[in-house]
């Protein structure tokens, strides 16, 4: 005779089973729908089709997971989450996604009174053994050192209205950034060593998302300058109202001999987020000219370019390991943002 157990007595791994087999029969269902009456879905991937979910927003890991920084060694990645109900940040291993450590507890003390989320600043020492961020502290932004084994803070001297995208120099002891005053948004270097500051842009563009190269000489940002690269002969009758600043290009700052280039010119796309190859041969970064933010690859030998993802879901914050072999960024996917690994190398 057939005995039919009653609810509460289920084995708990048949239920597991049967509730994975539904959302997969409930995402394929979806996904159905969506080539059938959405027709650009067809030529587009989801972001499972071609990359590993490192954080999981539907599963405990808080609806915010962005900013991801791979250390040196491409071991592991720092970044930021609200898995503890604060946007705090969070060093784990990059192979399973296990949380290591909390480096900083944010939204809970006045040194880091907030993380900026939207244009995080956040990046490893190239020995790996420290983590510079910016953050808001207390009545004005700040740029902390943070040993990424016991914890220990360094604030730096250096004051803006906003201070946003440090990142370090892979060969030396210097910073890029981005400073905001009431009036205008510049890139900065600050030398660690001398704590001095070197400003690299002065003027009305907008200059974001600044980036070193991996021989530390050029810097790769974002602006709307559109032709204006001369940056000592800026017209003295410019003004904002009547240019059209909607579009964002990519920029090169020789360090050396302090000239500014443009890197790409789209009249109809915004790029940012740039990351360079270990042999600096290659570049990769963000463009939306295929109408959603995808990575593209340029190589900077032939001047060929190409798009490498083809996403359905945005992406965005790229970072790549100092071998070149672990890339990693952040997408907005089923209603949480969450980190991401392409499955192929780049």
């Amino acid at each position: 005779m057939i005995q039919i157990k009653a609810l509460g007595d289920v084995d708990e791994g048949f239920l597991d089973v049967y509730n994975k087999e539904l959302e997969e029969l409930s995402e394929k269902w979806h996904k159905y729908l969506k080539q059938t009456y959405w027709p650009d879905i067809n030529t587009r991937q989801e972001l499972n089709d071609f990359a590993i979910r490192l954080t999981d927003s539907r599963k405990g890991d808080g609806f915010y997971n962005t900013a991801p920084s791979i250390s040196p060694k491409g071991d592991k990645v720092v970044f930021i989450s609200n898995r503890d109900d604060y946007f705090s940040v969070y060093i784990a291993y990059i192979k399973s996604g296990k949380v290591i450590k909390k480096l900083i507890g944010g939204n809970q003390t006045a040194d880091f009174e907030e993380l900026h989320l939207l244009t995080p600043g956040l990046c490893w020492s190239p020995n790996g053994k420290k983590v510079a961020i910016s953050v808001k502290s207390g009545d004005k932004d700040a740029i902390y050192i943070i040993d990424a084994e016991d914890g220990d803070e360094q604030e730096l001297p250096v004051e803006f209205d906003g201070i946003f995208s440090v990142d370090w120099n892979p060969v030396n002891n210097s910073l890029v950034f981005r400073g905001d005053n009431s009036k205008q948004s510049d890139i900065w270097i600050y030398n660690l060593k001398t704590k001095g500051l070197q400003q690299v842009t002065n003027d009305l563009f907008t200059d974001i998302d600044p980036k070193w190269s991996r021989d530390g000489k050029l810097i790769y940002f974002s602006s709307d300058r559109g032709s204006y690269t001369d940056l000592n002969n800026i017209p003295v009758d410019f003004d904002m109202i009547d240019y059209d600043y909607k579009d964002k290009d990519l920029y090169v700052y020789n360090v050396d001999n302090n000239t500014l280039s443009r890197f790409t010119e789209d009249k109809h796309a915004n790029e940012s987020s740039v990351v360079t190859s270990p042999d600096g041969k290659k570049v990769l970064y963000v463009s939306d000219r295929n109408g959603i933010d995808n990575i593209w690859l340029r190589d900077l030998e032939t001047g060929e370019e190409r798009p490498i993802t083809n996403s359905l879901d945005p992406v965005s914050q790229l970072s790549l390991s100092a071998d070149g072999k672990r890339l990693a960024f952040s997408s907005l996917n089923k209603g949480g943002y969450d980190i991401f690994l392409p499955r192929k190398s780049v």
